[in-house]
């Protein structure tokens, strides 16, 4: 089996009615190089794994199944970095999670044709649209323009970040990435570790649809949960890069505990 340039991580749980999509994605990829599929199931109580296993039976060399059969994220694990990373063998990295898909069959062709091309860049993404659990479309485009151009790292800390489904960076290896378990919203850390290495290029494409319904485990989520873990993510990325953005992460940092506090205010206003 040829050693592939491209590892496609993928994780998923529950998500039965997507997850047939996202692999097709992935399967009409039309590349002049090798690629593999890796997909971690974190231990659905639905039919996921068994439609995962469909397509491994017809797909055993290109697609590698990781099956738990206790739900890690449960446990403080993170699959993409636990389990997933560690197995990908390709120079480059694609990931996507099983409720979003990719729309343009050339997507991986040419993003990796553009890192070839630009040895200096750690990663590069592309422009999403956004779509709701019955894919119809909600925002055809996912990204403002200011976020249409490649970014630097202080771009990211600031809070301009690449949308995950669309990303593909080089393997560096699992030591860039072991922050990452810490906290559930990963996109900004995943951006700002890996920019340490170069910034993100920017292909002006729209080639994949990110999903938000009401069993994400992220768009699916309160308000307050949301704002309660970006705070948690930025004391990490102050933990780490304190020495180059302090001024900026305090600031980011102080306006979620002042948007936890309002939330706080109302409740208590709500319960009188």
């Amino acid at each position: 089996m040829n050693i592939p340039l491209v590892s496609i991580a993928c994780i998923t749980y529950n998500q039965e009615k997507y997850i047939t999509q996202t692999i097709e994605g992935f399967l009409c990829q039309k590349t002049t190089f090798p690629i593999e599929i890796i997909i971690h199931d974190d231990a659905s109580t639905d039919d996921t794994p068994k439609i995962v296993e469909k397509y491994v039976k017809t797909n055993a060399d290109l697609i590698f199944p990781i099956y738990q059969q206790v739900n890690q994220f449960s446990l403080g694990n993170k699959p993409l970095t636990s389990y997933v990373l560690p197995d990908c063998r390709g120079r480059y990295i694609a990931i996507c999670e099983g409720d979003d898909y990719w729309t343009d069959p050339y997507k991986l062709q040419k993003q990796i044709d553009f890192m070839e091309y630009h040895p200096e860049l750690s990663m590069c993404f592309t422009n999403s649209s956004i779509v709701d659990e019955n894919n119809t479309i909600t925002k055809v485009s996912r990204l403002d323009d200011d976020r249409k151009r490649n970014l630097s790292q202080l771009d990211i800390i600031s809070g301009l970040v690449p949308p995950t489904n669309t990303i593909v960076m080089r393997n560096i290896g699992k030591e860039a990435l072991e922050h990452l378990p810490t906290v559930v919203n990963g996109d900004i850390l995943l951006s700002a570790l890996m920019t340490e290495h170069g910034d993100a290029g920017y292909i002006d494409e729209v080639t994949a649809c990110y999903r938000i319904h009401d069993q994400g485990v992220w768009s699916g989520k309160s308000k307050e949960y949301q704002t309660t873990n970006y705070v948690k993510t930025y004391l990490v990325l102050l933990e780490l890069f304190r020495h180059k953005y302090e001024p900026i992460l305090l600031r980011s940092i102080s306006n979620g505990y002042a948007m936890l506090l309002e939330m706080y205010k109302k409740k208590m206003r709500e319960s009188e």
